[in-house]
């Protein structure tokens, strides 16, 4: 797949925007809450990590637009992956909300506990190393984003390929 070029920028008073160039030169954008934008930093990390082409980046490199996640009708189109992904930045996401972090057991047991919930999606049970990766690199984007100035854009290559 090639790669996804990912804008978050920092609004200026007013809501962030998410922009992503697809390697044909297409683009999808749309405004987004600043809570969004980090879950879609997040987002970023774990489907890279796990090299999942079908979670919201790699959808969007296919072709899918940015609202189309919003419109309920294409939504419940989405491949089953979409919503593995979206389970695997929860357990991240929590995390830069303050919530304590896990250790490899406690993480594997919410895992399993998700899995039991939703047997068709078969969320992997990373290992410590994997799961220490994951935190540093959504540590080390939030601090990035945070630390942006109002009007500047921050920007990704989304490539699962590399």
């Amino acid at each position: 797949m090639p790669p996804l070029r990912i804008e978050l920028k920092k609004g200026r008073g007013g809501p962030d925007s998410l922009a992503c160039v697809r390697a044909d030169g297409s683009r999808t954008w749309e405004r987004v809450q600043a809570a969004i934008a980090l879950h879609d930093l997040v987002h970023f990390v774990v489907e890279r990590e796990f090299r999942w082409t079908d979670g919201f980046y790699g959808l969007v490199a296919s072709g899918w637009s940015i609202t189309d996640f919003y419109d309920k009708e294409k939504a419940r189109t989405l491949p089953k992956g979409a919503m593995r992904a979206e389970h695997m930045v929860a357990f991240f996401w929590r995390e830069l909300g303050g919530q304590e972090e896990p250790g490899l057991a406690d993480f594997h047991a919410a895992i399993e506990a998700q899995n039991a919930k939703e047997p068709a999606l078969a969320l992997p049970r990373p290992t410590q190393d994997t799961i220490d990766r994951v935190r540093r690199e959504v540590r080390e984007l939030a601090a990035r984003w945070s630390a942006l100035p109002a009007g500047e854009t921050l920007a990704l290559e989304f490539d699962v390929g590399a």
